[in-house]
């Protein structure tokens, strides 16, 4: 069974990854699953081992849940912990603004009096203080979780993201930023090339379009797609009013050959009835929001919005541990590169489950 105290032990690291691969055979060996699509399986369970990792239950209780009930769980838990991530960095940046204005102030009184003109140098020392005070202001408030972005471990990798601190399984530590398409948005972008081809309004539909995929010769390699169709493109980053040091899914690497990941993604919405609740805690949680509709006119007509759910103000992916990580280790992550287009892929890709990919990609379910 997955008991909490395999869970909370680094002992246990190996031993929490056997029950998620144990999880997965059961529910792929379960009497419902006989007969049903295979990339509605492999949702299945993803979301039965998001509800174990997130509610430390074992496998026995997560495959008695129906997946309806099971979504509605993770989403509930995930808002828990995204809350308190989001109350960290508001609360952080109070804190570390209340200690620093008087330092910052003094620093810019003094350089001016001094030198006639303001230099750049004690300005930038000033605000480099600045922003390791709000880092530290911010760990404070989750007991230690910050990440780093910094050079990656895997060599031609580029950057990296790391933990700060020890961090259990069943942690959301991470979100993915960027601008979010609607499954009819991204079937839009390609017709509208089709439809405006040798107009003059062609140029602004090629540019749509590789807005989101990259061109031919430069793939946009920060796109990701959830289960649901919903595509979000982290190219630029977080959208966010404010800055939030946990939006950096879009720089979480695939592992190379030989590891395994140590977070899964978990698709989660900004539900109004959730943007209510935190604008009751703080009117200032919803600056932190990493995420946004991509609206274009020609792409996305006003009144089609009205046909979308309005129960949902955006959304976005998470980033779950599956095993208790170490401080100072690097977050990696299956990307699930689509089987049939294995001819494309870069070199430094190599399948962590072969399976699991091809049922994630194999065709919709009728």
């Amino acid at each position: 069974e997955w008991s909490s105290t395999t869970v909370r032990t680094s002992r246990g690291a190996a031993m929490v990854l056997q029950r998620v691969s144990a999880l997965a055979r059961r529910v792929l060996g379960l009497p419902s699953a006989q007969g049903m699509g295979e990339r509605a399986l492999q949702r299945e369970v993803d979301l039965l081992t998001l509800v174990a990792l997130l509610e430390r239950l074992d496998a026995a209780e997560a495959t008695g849940l129906k997946v309806d009930v099971a979504a509605s769980k993770v989403q509930t838990a995930a808002e828990l912990q995204v809350q308190g991530l989001l109350r960290a960095l508001d609360e952080g940046h109070s804190d570390a603004a209340r200690r620093s204005a008087m330092s910052v102030v003094n620093v810019a009184h003094t350089t001016a009096s001094s030198f006639g003109a303001l230099p750049q140098a004690p300005l930038v020392d000033a605000l480099d203080e600045q922003l390791a005070l709000v880092k530290s202001c911010v760990r404070e408030r989750t007991g230690g979780l910050f990440l780093e972005v910094d050079e990656s471990c895997i060599e031609g990798a580029g950057q990296g993201v790391f933990v700060s601190s020890e961090v259990e399984a069943g942690t959301v530590v991470a979100l993915y930023p960027g601008k979010v398409y609607l499954p009819f948005q991204v079937n839009r972008l390609e017709d509208e090339v089709h439809r405006q081809r040798g107009s003059q309004a062609e140029g602004a539909a090629m540019q749509a379009y590789y807005d989101l995929f990259g061109t031919p010769d430069n793939r946009n390699p920060h796109v990701v797609q959830r289960f649901d169709g919903v595509t979000i493109n982290g190219r630029d980053g977080s959208v966010s009013h404010k800055p939030n040091y946990f939006a950096v899914g879009h720089k979480i690497n695939h592992p190379p050959k030989g590891l395994m990941p140590n977070v899964m993604v978990c698709p989660f919405d900004f539900t109004t009835q959730f943007m209510e609740r935190l604008d009751r805690t703080s009117a200032n949680l919803r600056t932190y929001i990493p995420n946004d509709h991509y609206k274009n006119t020609a792409v996305t007509p006003s009144w089609w919005w009205r046909l979308t759910d309005r129960s949902i103000f955006v959304q976005s992916l998470l980033f779950v541990t599956t095993r208790p990580i170490r401080s100072g280790e690097e977050l990696l992550v299956n990307y699930r590169f689509n089987p049939q287009l294995s001819e494309s892929w870069p070199s430094w890709y190599h399948p962590v489950d072969v399976d699991e990919d091809e049922r994630r990609w194999s065709p919709l379910d009728s």
